[in-house]
């Protein structure tokens, strides 16, 4: 029986496991107006991950730097 049910959860594992890419290849944009990402930005729902396990109010700082590059800055109350 034990044997049967480890058969059954390979088959699942495996079954969920794709590599076909059914929606194709995504566009990708011409061109994207960073200064528009300038400034604080709040966390309204996450996934759980391991990083942000004690994380609270969560935020994120965009700020676009004269050579072009974006600077982020992450924080969050613990």
């Amino acid at each position: 029986m034990l044997r049967i049910l480890a058969i059954g959860v390979v088959y699942v594992m495996l079954g969920s496991c794709s590599t076909l890419d059914p929606a194709g290849t995504l566009p990708t944009a011409t061109s994207v107006d960073l200064s528009r990402y300038n400034g604080m930005w709040y966390e309204i729902a996450r996934l759980p991950m391991w990083g942000q396990r004690n994380c609270l109010r969560s935020t994120a700082e965009y700020r676009l730097l004269e050579s072009g590059k974006v600077a982020v800055r992450n924080a969050c109350t613990t």
